[in-house]
């Protein structure tokens, strides 16, 4: 039988305990433009374009390799703890050690506002999934977007611990039934 992984790949019967050899590689650059504004650019490998994944397969006869935009983004602060960031993005919240929610792989694409004063700090962010355009004026053409936020309080316990508590809440717009 064959058997599909979470990667999307095929393999037959037996060869479900493959052997890859993969490369993964990040490049970044960080610019401070002003007092207020940075701006970060991060270029990676990456197969079949999948967001969830930088690594790269050594196969097919010595291909060339894909390099794709991992980060592009722009982070400005308006006021001391606040701050707004634009473009493709780490997560703008909160997310606890090893996620099964949120992928760390994944940069999303929009825009987030997010703040730190003392111990409270939050977010609120919108993001880009998917334009959706059609010319049938019967046909829903609307976009694929996540918007959400967070708000918590973070307070030292001992002197290299801290307990954690926040609230989060996201919508996932246009997302019902589509492919």
């Amino acid at each position: 039988t064959d058997i599909t992984d979470d990667e999307g790949i095929t393999t037959v019967g037996d060869a479900e305990d493959r052997y890859r050899h993969r490369i993964r590689a990040r490049v970044g650059l960080d610019a401070q433009v002003s007092d207020n504004l940075k701006t970060t650019f991060q270029l990676s490998t990456s197969q079949d374009n999948d967001p969830r994944s930088s690594n790269q397969s050594l196969d097919e006869a010595s291909t060339r390799k894909a390099i794709n935009l991992d980060q592009a983004y722009a982070d400005w602060t308006f006021a001391q703890g606040a701050n707004l960031v634009f473009g493709k993005q780490p997560y703008p919240y909160y997310r606890p050690g090893q996620s099964l929610f949120f992928d760390s792989d994944i940069n999303p694409e929009g825009v987030a506002a997010k703040f730190e004063r003392g111990i409270l700090f939050g977010s609120a962010y919108g993001w880009w999934i998917e334009e959706r355009h059609s010319d049938d004026p019967a046909d829903d053409s609307v976009d694929t977007f996540v918007a959400g936020a967070q708000l918590g309080f973070k307070v030292p316990v001992g002197d290299a611990s801290s307990l954690v508590a926040f609230a989060h809440y996201y919508d996932c717009g246009a997302c019902q039934n589509r492919d």
